[in-house]
């Protein structure tokens, strides 16, 4: 077994090789756990390290490093009798692989070195001595009490950022539940290499693990988990509730933000030798223009190519057509925030989106937004991700990374009138509107529905996007000079945005293993309907367009023939 970042190590077995040569690992990184939401370690106050004398005490002259495994500053807080944190210790500190003299084992040695370094030191000691932590087998052999302190640990550990790889489904959710099990941080996992086990060590260097698995099954902490095979296959035998939903919402939460041109083959503003992919959101603000959210300045309008993609269905980049047709429960989505006066926000006919209004709670001070959806994005993710290869023919599988979804975000504000009165108290009202506000007790804002095409946002942006109504059914709208006699918040858009997201092969490779395990067939929807997510309605293969011919561009040419399916909103 091999690992796409690890440094001359090799797996056999249950063990671990290293194959030290004149050369060394120069991993710097610095590492602080200030603030960091863990528990803190009180620090212990002692003027004699009373088990110091049960540890050999080797000199520098005997000890002869092999190689330098990781080096980079430290900060950890120190604490009162109390709990309080009284101030920031900091070090520099160095782990290498080590010889003693004459001993032929190798060892793992952790110095330290600056203004802190002997507190640091003494906490790291006091740590690594703990026999009641059964979780922790990094074992203390010896101690260096020079001007750059250390200390010695029995073998030659390394760190887990040494194996880990980002693009490692089953890697990313095994160190996940590692660390869970062993009350720590992924990065302060370590692997002994000599019997292939885990441990629990010091702060090692960082690296993006973010996602964990939310169950607590007492995992094997032995070298060959790290292993895909082995691991799914221990995975998919543990008897645990929900594992394959767990499963399902980590898959789903490992999208990217996908580069336009990347996805579309297009030539854009972004250089493709130079695009990081991340430049897979159009954003147009109040000024009407279309920008490139973290590319150069935008077109002012979006790419002609861009316009017929729809919303909440899966396109096949390489292929340039929709493979899923639109789900008939997805609806559109929008939530306030940050006024108690909004509440009761339920979907009615159309597509509108109504909520109801409470004058007396509106202060016009309030940093009042409405942020909405077309569709419920996790809920389209969850089911293509569940039914990719049922869709997408087994025989083209290696196109499949080319699948992305366009999703379509807004936000809205509060905007007051320029003759609006600075207290809009029902006091501050003359007594006509304040009087028409109480005959009229049930007040109701209604949101237009979010476009489902590209090609709509425009129209929808420049148009009217919401309206205000006496009548639960909004039949009757309240004119603008109404609204502002009454005093009643004009809602304007701040901006609205169209993202692309796709997955990453390695992504669609593991829920096809995973579903295997689980003894479900990847070409059915038995996965899905398992999970009760939504079934998908492949499109007609009829509708994929021609291949491209010589002296076509890209801008005349659609992405597919227009679907009898997808309907417009209800103006």
């Amino acid at each position: 077994m091999s690992f796409t970042d690890a440094h001359d190590v090799t797996i056999q077995g249950n063990a671990t090789n290293v194959v030290y040569r004149d050369q060394h690992n120069n991993s710097t990184v610095n590492i602080c756990v200030t603030g960091h939401k863990r528990p803190a370690v009180k620090r212990q106050r002692r003027k004699e390290l009373s088990n110091l004398e049960q540890y050999r005490e080797i000199i520098l002259g005997d000890i002869y490093k092999i190689k330098r495994i990781h080096a980079g500053d430290i900060c950890e807080e120190e604490w009162d009798e109390n709990r309080q944190s009284i101030r920031v210790l900091t070090s520099h500190r160095s782990i290498h692989h080590v010889k003693l003299y004459r001993d032929g084992d190798v060892f793992t040695l952790v110095t330290y070195s600056g203004q802190d370094a002997s507190k640091i030191w003494t906490d790291s000691f006091l740590k690594h001595t703990d026999y009641n932590n059964t979780t922790m087998l990094f074992q203390l052999f010896g101690v260096n009490r020079s001007e750059v302190p250390g200390l010695i640990f029995y073998d030659d550990w390394l760190p887990m950022s040494h194996f880990y790889s980002k693009e490692t489904f089953w890697m990313t959710l095994y160190v996940g539940m590692l660390g869970r099990r062993m009350g720590c941080l992924e990065w302060e996992v370590w692997l002994n290499t000599k019997s292939g086990q885990f441990s629990r060590g010091p702060t090692g260097p960082s690296f993006d693990a973010k996602w964990r698995l939310g169950i607590t099954k007492d995992v094997p902490s032995t070298v060959d988990m790290l292993k895909p095979d082995t691991f799914v296959q221990y995975l998919s035998k543990i008897d645990v509730r929900g594992l394959d939903g767990y499963i399902l919402d980590y898959a789903k939460d490992t999208p990217r933000s996908t580069c336009t041109g990347t996805l579309l083959d297009v030539d854009h503003q972004c250089s493709k030798a130079a695009c990081t992919g991340n430049h897979g959101v159009w954003k147009k603000g109040g000024d009407g223009l279309w920008r490139n959210v973290r590319g150069p300045p935008g077109y002012g309008q979006a790419p002609e190519l861009l316009h017929d993609l729809s919303f909440g269905v899966v396109h096949s980049a390489m292929r340039r057509r929709p493979l899923t047709k639109r789900q008939e429960d997805l609806y559109s989505s929008w939530k306030v925030f940050g006024s108690a006066a909004f509440f009761n926000g339920t979907n009615v006919g159309g597509g509108f989106r109504r909520f109801s209004f409470d004058f007396a709670k509106f202060n016009p001070s309030d940093r009042v937004t409405f942020h909405g959806t077309f569709w419920p994005r996790d809920l389209v993710d969850k089911a293509w991700l569940s039914q990719a290869h049922r869709i997408f023919d087994e025989d083209s599988s290696e196109e499949i990374h080319s699948c992305f979804l366009a999703s379509f975000y807004a936000k809205l504000s509060l905007k007051a009138d320029q003759e609006a009165v600075s207290d809009p108290s029902p006091s501050s009202l003359d007594s006509s509107s304040f009087n028409s506000t109480l005959a009229h007790p049930a007040v109701y804002l209604f949101i237009q529905p979010p476009p489902t095409r590209f090609s709509e946002v425009d129209n929808w942006t420049n148009r009217s996007i919401s309206f205000w109504t006496f009548d639960a059914n909004g039949a009757t709208q309240i004119s603008e000079h109404e609204r502002k006699r009454l005093r009643l918040p004009n809602v304007v858009l701040m901006h609205a945005e169209v993202s692309f997201f796709s997955w990453p092969k390695y992504v669609y490779d593991a829920l096809h293993t995973w579903q295997v395990a689980r003894g479900f067939d990847p070409a059915t929807s038995d996965f899905a309907r398992s999970l009760a997510v939504s079934i998908l309605d492949p499109e007609p293969k009829e509708t994929q367009l021609g291949e491209r011919g010589e002296g076509d561009t890209a801008s005349s040419l659609s992405w597919w023939q227009a679907t009898t399916d997808i309907s417009a909103f209800a103006i």
